[in-house]
């Protein structure tokens, strides 16, 4: 199956534009970066590029280079399937979790994420639906984890971040990585959650105990 667009659909993710991490593969194609949830593999999305950008250089440093932020409409709908094409899935990824504010380590070396689940389910039999945009329950979880780290004007930052020059993503992302640690350390001991704000180029944390069950 072709991993790309090609027909005259309206694309996934218009009203909410997400991106997602993928490399080129030697058949042309893409290897869209996603992960194991609890209902199944799922491709992760992001709104923010710099945030994206982040996850991708720590991929790099992991040793699985070559990712890069892409538009997820980009991409043929079918690659958001789950495996039984039951649900249509996507995670968005906004944050990060932290241990003594020390962003914490998968085994693979890349950076655990925090991510809200964004689900479709898919009647048996019937077609490929026509939309799927990130809900209104995701929406909402999205504006309150950045109000609450004071990020109120989250969205406006991220209309920005889309026509910034590679030279300033670059400083942005730089910048991120350069002030904060990481650790290794069991998920379980996540006491706060960490957004990076690209425009004042600092990071942000709020209590995980308030959005984590949510």
């Amino acid at each position: 199956m072709k991993n790309t667009q090609h027909d005259a659909v309206r694309p996934y993710f218009s009203e909410f534009p997400l991106l997602v991490l993928a490399r080129p593969t030697d058949d042309g194609q893409f290897d869209v970066s996603g992960h194991m949830a609890v209902d199944g593999r799922t491709i992760g999305g992001y709104a923010n590029p710099v945030t994206a950008w982040i996850d991708a250089t720590q991929f790099a440093k992991a040793g699985r280079s070559g990712y890069r932020p892409e538009w997820a409409g980009r991409f043929n709908r079918k690659l958001f399937y789950n495996a039984d094409t039951q649900c249509l899935m996507v995670d968005v990824r906004t944050c990060w979790p932290v241990h003594e504010r020390r962003i914490i380590l998968q085994p693979d070396l890349s950076l655990a994420t925090i991510t809200k689940p964004v689900r479709l389910h898919v009647p048996h039999g019937a077609e490929l639906p026509a939309s799927f945009e990130v809900d209104a329950a995701a929406s909402r979880w999205l504006d309150d984890v950045h109000e609450r780290a004071g990020l109120f004007a989250w969205r406006e930052t991220v209309r920005a971040t889309r026509s910034w020059e590679v030279s300033r993503v670059e400083s942005a992302v730089k910048r991120a990585l350069g002030t904060i640690e990481v650790t290794a350390c069991d998920a379980s001991l996540c006491d706060e959650l960490a957004l990076f704000d690209p425009e004042s180029e600092r990071w942000h944390f709020v209590p995980a105990a308030d959005f984590l069950k949510k």
